[in-house]
């Protein structure tokens, strides 16, 4: 058998490494709890600019920027998993 019928007979027979895309969309998606952390650093610091404490911990703009990343991010999860809407309570 020559490659490329070697190649077509294999077409049609299942993968071995079939993916499930609701665990791994759950795996990469952001943790509610950060997601949570996050919006509360951006409620602190609409802006983005200075520094606040929160939770005992300074945050400032390098952290908001991280926050307003993650935010989005759990935006985008939430509008294609109506369930991680309730999650990250968006």
């Amino acid at each position: 058998m020559n490659r490329s019928n070697r190649f077509r007979s294999n077409v049609n027979e299942p993968s071995p490494f079939a993916v499930n895309n609701t665990v791994v969309a759950r795996v990469f998606s952001p943790d509610p709890r950060e997601v949570a952390f996050a919006r509360k650093i951006l409620t602190a610091m609409p802006d983005g600019s200075g520094a606040v404490m929160i939770d005992g911990k300074m945050q400032d703009d390098a952290t908001w920027k991280q926050a307003k990343v993650l935010v989005d991010l759990a935006k985008l999860v939430a509008q294609k998993d109506p369930e991680m809407t309730q999650h990250y309570g968006l």
